[in-house]
């Protein structure tokens, strides 16, 4: 259950798992959660708790290993198997609102509120 309005969604390639991006309360202030889901059955898998603001798009590798999440401060790139951050890629001025990753899951494309598009080589 949500506590919140849910402001972004993904599936992932294999449908096997949702994401949904929410605002939550964390030790008395709002932050950006990920909440993960088994689609079939509607239960919850875990939690990712973001620290760079709330994800504005979220999208999951081609493998569904990978988790790109965009908010205003960057893009940060989780392990979903451990629900581990992996990294932030920062270089946007605005906010991330678009996101794809390349059919073989080694480029991650963003498009910000800056108004230019970065190519961002990941390793799936």
């Amino acid at each position: 259950m949500h506590e919140d309005f849910v402001v972004s969604l993904a599936m992932t390639p294999d449908g096997k798992i949702l994401a949904t991006v929410v605002a939550g309360m964390v030790n008395q202030q709002f932050i950006g959660l990920i909440k993960l889901w088994d689609a079939a059955s509607g239960s919850e898998l875990g939690t990712l708790t973001q620290t760079d603001g709330t994800a504005r798009s979220i999208v999951f590798s081609p493998d569904g290993r990978l988790l790109a999440a965009g908010s205003d401060n960057g893009i940060e790139l989780w392990d979903t198997a451990r629900r581990q951050r992996l990294l932030t890629l920062s270089g946007h001025t605005g906010s991330v609102g678009d996101l794809a990753f390349s059919p073989d899951g080694a480029t991650l494309a963003s498009g910000s509120g800056d108004g230019t598009v970065r190519l961002w080589r990941v390793t799936p």
